[in-house]
């Protein structure tokens, strides 16, 4: 599904995300259902598919979540994505205590620096330009890969706009 998206090729995108959902809210194993949705997060949000995707949270037990914290981090980090792309932001805000609450660290360097990403997107949606640019990784960081530096420079571009550095 994100190769397809990334690719440009939404028609199919979308129809392996609805294909993908069904299976997602059918899956009793709660390991693959946060895989899924996990995956899908991205999408269906940019794709402005909120109702789907908010079944699909819904659809995921709690106590898993907690059993699995390791398999959760990458889902409650889409998810606060997710819920930024909505301007959601007390939800976004909430959804990050929640993984902090749950995980005190953060294994794995990837899921560590977007992880350290959401906490920036968080801070500048509260309003807070200069903050979220201290918390941004550095691009060269270890677990920052291309799509982390992406999302990183349109929190930078962002964070700029808002301290009035770009016009």
């Amino acid at each position: 599904v994100s190769a397809l998206f990334a690719l440009g090729e939404l028609g199919a995108a979308w129809r392996e995300t609805v294909l993908l959902a069904k299976a997602a809210l059918a899956e009793n194993d709660m390991v693959v259902r946060i895989s899924a949705v996990t995956c899908l997060l991205d999408v269906l949000g940019l794709l402005g598919e909120a109702g789907l995707a908010r079944r699909l949270i819904a659809s995921i037990d709690p106590q898993s979540l907690q059993r699995m914290s390791f398999t959760a981090c990458e889902l409650y980090i889409a998810r606060c994505q997710f819920e930024l792309a909505f301007g959601e932001v007390d939800a976004a805000a909430q959804t990050l205590h929640d993984l902090d609450s749950a995980v005190p660290e953060v294994v794995e360097q990837r899921v560590r620096m977007r992880h350290a990403l959401a906490h920036a997107g968080v801070t500048l949606a509260r309003g807070n330009a200069p903050a979220a640019l201290a918390l941004l990784p550095a691009d060269d960081a270890l677990g920052m890969n291309g799509e982390l530096r992406m999302r990183a420079a349109a929190l930078r571009v962002t964070a700029e706009q808002h301290l009035g550095g770009i016009t």
